[in-house]
């Protein structure tokens, strides 16, 4: 027998995790089976080292390769069931229903679908074909809470599956509210509970009950376009996964960028079904889009980088945020770190009013399961959809852009024009960042290689954030702003003169200092051509600046708040080590929530300031007892408060005129040579705030050492 679990796992909490990590010895002596939850990569290590464990968008391929014959779905009333609803009525199978009600994942759909068609298919069903003329009024404008009474989410979920099961109290109401329907009572025994599953499970292989196909929903024509320049090494992963995309009316297009590796031939040869163009020369990633969007028939195209892989439902989910409102030009995916999978790389696109642009919640732990969409300034080109009209009208990228901020300058075209972006949570791809600097299955660059690539990262940042503010701000809003930006930059000067003064690292300072002063010289000399583009940005304009208040941040600094970004590591990337020495060898053993590392005056050891929270790994050389951590408090008194292994260690007060080391008596002794996460949690201040300045950042406790003792 072989079975998909889908589910939430520890160490998610709710009813649906405990019961899966109960059922499981039991159900895998008498089944092969397949973990499908929704993230794959926040589930103990545990489950990963003795089952098959899958994202749950896996299942319609597992099902069609015959990997597993019937799904079990255990559902509760969570925001990480929400993930499920669409793989119960698309796929049936086993229903567990631990909740006679699921409330909070009806008022989650009901949010989410605020464009009505899913909803109101879902009302179809279960009422029939009256439903489809109640008007809208009914179903949004007037009482949601009537709207949610008409439809009984678990009645639905029910109907649309072979077998439900439930425990004995909650199987007697649903059997009161749905008499023609079979509910079989679960067993609290974790093996007569495995058995009764198996049993439903072998019946639904035999025997069925026939269930009623879903309505065929309209599947607009998508165009996925990948921006390639000598990647040969590294597009199969991509490719492939845009291949395994369970979207039916979908095409893969490849730029190859006047590549030097064959990446074109190549593709090709192996991938026969995909469309490469090849355009004379290297356009960079704007023109090579703009490449294909000239020649492209589809209702969306989807950007996606070279070096990224998707889940098999990315178009789907994309397409289905789009689809709620004509008015949207643009949905962002979730973008999670490669090497880090449970950090985010983006969730769309934050900005400035000096336009300084970065990834919203880059560094950050991917801890919400929302699948509500999100609105938000922009979304990332590395993988979003465009709406094809919104193309036509606004002209595409920008060439001059070449690479980087080109999507910064389209998103906020798309705004001007009255134009809707959102960010869709459970669109993920898994991006390889920055891999072609520092990844470790690289090869090795050299330092200038690596220097050169940094410094025209640099200054094609500078450069194009500049055109995004001069084409896109109305007058009074640029006047408003460039007195304050040319002093901002001046300080930025003033802070690169004092550090090659002062002997610290010359090169980076001298890099940055060279790509501001470029920066601003580029955009001089071209001013006419400048105005020009501002010209036919400002004619497409229908909403005032005032209108994207809320969506821009205030500020001209240069984002500070992010953290150290080149050493957060997690479980699946890290190095634990038994003594964590700021410095010295912190580099694959921290994870999101810290800052740089900075000197301390008259002390023999450097420090690092941790966010409010901050995360760690370590490894005990030795049967350990005690966790020890040497640190010292900031502008406000804060306690610290210790996690290891999932364990709480209490809190205790942070000493703030010297640095004190803070003892934690550990719950049991963890064992030797294991990778074990620890996590802080600290109140934090803003400098700025306090002193003035141009210290943005949120300061938590500075940190020297983290131990373990015997």
């Amino acid at each position: 027998m072989k079975l998909a679990l889908v589910s939430p796992l520890p160490p998610v909490p709710g009813v649906a995790a405990d019961l899966c990590d109960r059922l499981l010895p039991a159900l895998q002596r008498r089944a092969d089976l397949v973990l499908l939850p929704h993230g794959p990569e926040a589930v103990d290590a545990r489950f990963a080292q003795s089952h098959r464990v899958e994202p749950c968008a896996a299942l319609p391929g597992l099902l069609a390769a015959g990997t597993i014959e019937v799904p079990v779905y255990l559902v509760a009333d969570a925001l990480e069931h929400a993930h499920q609803i669409r793989f119960v009525r698309e796929h049936p199978g086993v229903l567990v229903l631990l909740s006679a009600g699921v409330h909070r994942v009806l008022a989650c759909l009901t949010e989410e679908s605020a464009d009505l068609p899913a909803y109101r298919a879902l009302l179809v069903e279960e009422h029939g074909a009256v439903a489809a003329e109640w008007p809208e009024r009914y179903l949004w404008r007037a009482d949601r809470v009537r709207v949610q009474a008409r439809l009984p989410l678990t009645g639905v979920l029910c109907r649309r599956s072979h077998v439900v099961l439930a425990p004995a109290a909650i199987a007697a109401r649903l059997r009161a509210r749905h008499p023609d329907l079979a509910i079989i009572d679960l067993p609290e025994d974790p093996e007569a509970a495995a058995s009764a599953i198996i049993a439903a499970a072998r019946q639904t292989r035999s025997a069925p009950r026939a269930i009623a196909p879903l309505p065929q929903p309209r599947w607009p024509s998508v165009e996925v376009v990948v921006v390639g320049y000598n990647c040969r090494r590294i597009i199969e992963p991509a490719v492939r996964s845009i291949a395994a995309q369970d979207y039916p009316n979908l095409r893969c297009t490849l730029v190859d960028n006047a590549s030097a590796d064959g990446t074109g031939d190549y593709v090709r040869t192996h991938f026969p079904e995909v469309r490469v163009l090849t355009p004379p020369r290297n356009l960079g990633f704007a023109g090579g889009n703009n490449f294909a969007f000239d020649r492209t028939e589809a209702d969306y195209v989807v950007l996606f980088n070279q070096d990224a892989v998707a889940r098999p439902d990315f178009v789907r989910e994309l397409v289905r945020v789009a689809e709620r409102d004509p008015k949207v030009a643009a949905v962002g995916a979730k973008m999670l770190l490669m090497r880090c999978p449970t950090i985010f790389n983006s969730t769309g696109i934050l900005m400035n009013e000096a336009g300084f642009a970065v990834d919203r919640q880059i560094g950050e732990k991917d801890l919400d399961p929302s699948p509500v969409p999100v609105r938000v300034f922009g979304a990332c080109g590395g993988a979003k959809l465009i709406r094809t009209a919104a193309l036509r009208e606004l002209g595409g990228f920008d060439d001059t852009f070449f690479m980087y901020f080109e999507d910064v300058d389209l998103c906020w075209r798309m705004r001007l024009a009255g134009r809707e972006i959102l960010y869709a949570p459970l669109a993920v791809v898994h991006h390889d960042w920055h891999g072609d600097l520092d990844a470790d299955d690289r090869p090795t660059l050299s330092e200038d290689e690596v220097n050169a690539k940094t410094h025209r990262r640099r200054f094609l940042c500078e450069r194009n954030r500049l055109q995004c503010l001069f084409k896109n701000y109305a007058w009074p809003s640029l006047r408003g702003v460039l007195p304050a930006l040319r002093g901002y930059d001046r300080v930025r000067l003033g802070w690169v003169r004092d550090a090659i003064r002062g002997g610290r690292e010359v090169g980076y300072f001298t890099m940055v200092g060279k790509a501001i002063r470029g920066a601003w010289r580029w955009n001089l000399w071209r001013m006419p051509s400048l105005l020009r583009r501002r010209k036919a940005v400002q004619r497409l304009r229908k909403l005032p600046d005032a209108a994207l208040a809320e969506l821009i941040e205030r500020g001209v600094d240069e984002p500070s708040y992010i953290g150290d970004l080149e050493v957060i590591q997690d479980r699946f990337s890290a190095h634990g080590v038994a003594r964590l020495q700021m410095g010295v060898n912190e580099r694959r053993s921290l994870g999101p929530g810290w800052y740089g590392v900075e000197p301390v005056a008259g002390e023999p050891w450097d420090l690092r300031w941790s966010k409010a929270r901050a995360w760690f790994y370590l490894s005990a050389a030795a049967p350990a007892r005690r966790l020890c951590i040497r640190a010292m408090g900031g502008a406000i008194a804060t306690d610290l408060h210790l996690w290891l292994g999932g364990q709480d260690l209490g809190a205790q007060p942070v000493p703030r005129e010297a640095m004190g080391v803070l003892t934690f008596a550990l719950p049991f002794e963890q064992p030797v040579a294991e990778l074990i996460e620890g996590r802080l949690e600290c109140a934090t201040f803003q400098p700025s705030s306090l002193e003035g300045g141009h210290d943005r950042r949120w300061l938590g406790v500075r940190v020297a050492e983290v131990w373990l003792e015997s």
